[in-house]
């Protein structure tokens, strides 16, 4: 599941930045905003490093705690989720 968490959070990424650059979007998260208008580097920075700590720190409590890591997990692939499908109507959308 973890696997799953990186590539969702990578794909939220891509499609972010593609929004972003393309004027279509903001930010509405007030970290990653912040990091936006430092730069785009920033930004792809700052979202891998709190991914990469995310799961770390999952990982890490999967062993003591597996029953919750595995439900906050569940629960994060489905905001992940819903997320990437938002980019892809998105996409739909303005393409159509």
């Amino acid at each position: 599941m973890f696997f799953v968490l990186v590539i969702l959070s990578l794909t939220d990424l891509i499609a972010t930045i593609y929004w972003l650059s393309a004027g279509l979007a903001e930010e509405a998260n007030p970290l990653m905003n912040f990091l936006v208008e430092n730069s785009m580097v920033s930004f792809a920075a700052g979202k891998l490093l709190l991914t990469f700590l995310s799961v770390l720190i999952l990982k890490y409590n999967s062993l003591r705690r597996p029953r919750l890591i595995f439900k906050v997990s569940g629960i994060l692939v489905l905001t992940y989720v819903a997320v990437n499908v938002w980019h892809f109507v998105g996409l739909l959308c303005f393409t159509v």
